[in-house]
């Protein structure tokens, strides 16, 4: 019987049904090939899967696959596929950085010596820790699901919305944000002023659709205002945002009448408390 002939990995995209770049990127992400300049070369798993080189008088050097890896686990379960933040940009039309930056606002993500660390509501999600074979630089990859998680598609709805103006009748802050009190207007301008990177109306990273008022990425924080009594129905809002914060683990400071009697002393205080120095 005639032995399969080896697969380019062209063509070993095709019989898996999977685009040439979606291939690449996993065979990337398994460690079994690495970018080399504008080469893909093979890793010791790589080689270790029976991977090879082949020359062409037309393509050069290429890199060919047996048969036997249409069967791979690895490559035939979806629960086995990882995608980079890269792959993740060309699904939703985005730059890696932009979508790795959404992935961290989120908390999914930190920053860490030029690359990414998962956080543990990121491993939540199904993402896995790697790092770059030559530079060690940290990255995270995820399953191919995340490009459909509702968090995620609420953030980029947000920065695909075409108007970035608010209602008449919130309250525009020094950076042009919109508050929906005199309280949340107060904390962002304080923020504002004081140099911290935050959010207004933002919504949870949870499953239900929620919002609260801030949100400070750096130490992510999500701030909420307590002070306004508009009746039964802000009072029942107020406790489920708390209940989903305690739920999920995410942290959740609560701005009361008298916090916003000494703003300034209590902001800093409380900030400094969780890490962030001003």
């Amino acid at each position: 019987m005639k032995e399969p002939q080896p697969l380019s990995t062209s063509a070993l995209a095709r019989a898996l049904h999977k685009t040439v770049r979606q291939m690449f990127a996993e065979l990337a992400v398994l460690g079994w090939i690495r970018r080399d300049g504008e080469q893909w070369q093979l890793t010791a798993k790589g080689e270790f899967e029976e991977g090879a080189y082949r020359e062409s008088s037309r393509f050069g050097r290429y890199i060919v696959w047996p048969a036997s890896v249409l069967e791979h686990r690895a490559l035939v379960q979806t629960r086995n596929q990882f995608i980079s933040a890269t792959v993740m940009g060309r699904e939703l039309q985005l730059s890696a950085q932009t979508v790795n930056r959404l992935l961290a606002e989120r908390g999914w993500i930190r920053p860490d010596a030029k690359g990414w660390r998962l956080t543990d509501t990121g491993k939540a999600q199904g993402a896995l820790q790697r790092e770059d074979e030559r530079t060690g630089i940290p990255y995270v990859v995820w399953t191919p699901d995340i490009c459909a998680h509702p968090v995620l598609m609420r953030s980029m709805a947000l920065i695909t919305s075409a108007s970035d103006s608010g209602p008449a009748t919130l309250i525009q802050t020094l950076d042009g944000h919109h508050c929906a009190s005199q309280v949340c207007s107060r904390i962002c301008n304080w923020l504002y002023l004081a140099g911290v990177a935050h959010a207004v109306d933002v919504w949870l990273p949870v499953e239900e659709a929620v919002r609260c008022d801030l949100y400070l990425p750096e130490i992510q924080l999500f701030i909420d205002d307590w002070t306004v009594d508009s009746g039964a129905s802000t009072l029942a809002s107020r406790i489920n945002r708390q209940s989903l914060c305690e739920r999920h683990q995410l942290n959740l400071l609560q701005v009361d009448d008298e916090a916003v009697g000494q703003l300034d002393e209590w902001l800093s205080r409380e900030l400094r408390k969780r890490g962030l120095d001003i």
